[in-house]
């Protein structure tokens, strides 16, 4: 991946037209997670029937697919250096699908699938929102003034960070320079110097136009819940609910088998 993709955040700057208000979709994205994290380590295939919300809620907000993917990517190498460990500690074998295989390899599919479903469905809920839609929201709960304002500014200069990153390590390339783990403090250090250059250069700007420490504005009509609203969340949280109290796809195969024999 290259490191000028990382602060690609056009996709998070605004909300994609009519859609259901932030506060909605945070609150069915945060039963969804719960849903999600609450299954065990072992069990795999009875959360794959949870992918249904992060499709629909996709499709429906018209959230490119490749760019989501193109995120994924980023943080999936920490996800998987984090559980390919657990085969070694949790050797215990158990027959899966007619093989037999040790408990850790059951608990590793069960992470990355937990990861998979997960962070799809909370990028696609702030591409569907818009970032300061999602921010306002968090505020009118009662999210301290200070914090959004740090969200704010840390998604509007986020990706100027990345860039002066992507420009050191582009000129030390051409310079004919391979960047090491022995001199990476070689391009941290000026980082650092034009960050603090920069964040001085920003500050100023937003002081000489009257910044007062707060970059949004307050609207009530991010609390405003309508009857479809309403249906929405009541439809989901039905359906997590059952597809954790359930095991569907047994339930949908007992069906189908039922149905041709």
């Amino acid at each position: 991946m290259r490191l000028k993709d990382l602060y690609r955040t056009e996709i998070y700057d605004e909300s994609r037209g009519p859609f259901f208000s932030p506060l909605v979709l945070l609150a069915v994205t945060f039963v969804y997670t719960v849903a999600v994290v609450s299954f065990d380590r072992y069990q795999t295939f009875r959360m794959l029937p949870l992918a249904a919300y992060p499709i629909f809620i996709g499709s429906f907000a018209r959230v490119s697919g490749r760019d989501i993917f193109r995120k994924m990517l980023t943080v999936l190498p920490f996800v998987i250096f984090i559980g390919i460990w657990n085969p070694f500690f949790d050797t215990t074998r158990t027959e899966y699908l007619g093989i037999m295989i040790s408990m850790g390899w059951i608990s590793f599919f069960s992470l990355i699938l937990k990861f998979l479903l997960i962070v799809p469905a909370t990028l696609i809920m702030v591409a569907a929102t818009g970032f300061d839609g999602l921010c306002r929201t968090a505020a009118s709960l009662g999210l301290p003034d200070v914090l959004v304002t740090q969200f704010f500014l840390l998604q509007r200069y986020i990706r100027l960070l990345a860039e002066e990153t992507h420009n050191i390590v582009r000129a030390r390339v051409f310079r004919g320079g391979k960047i090491t783990v022995a001199n990476a403090g070689n391009i941290c250090g000026p980082l650092l110097l034009r960050c603090l250059s920069r964040s001085e250069r920003i500050h100023s700007a937003l002081m000489c136009r009257g910044f007062g420490g707060q970059l949004y504005h307050k609207h009530r009509r991010e609390n405003r819940i309508s009857v479809h609203d309403l249906i929405f969340v009541l439809t989901w949280v039905l359906f997590f609910s059952m597809v954790r109290i359930f095991d569907m796809p047994v339930l949908i195969g007992d069906l189908i088998v039922g149905c041709v024999f």
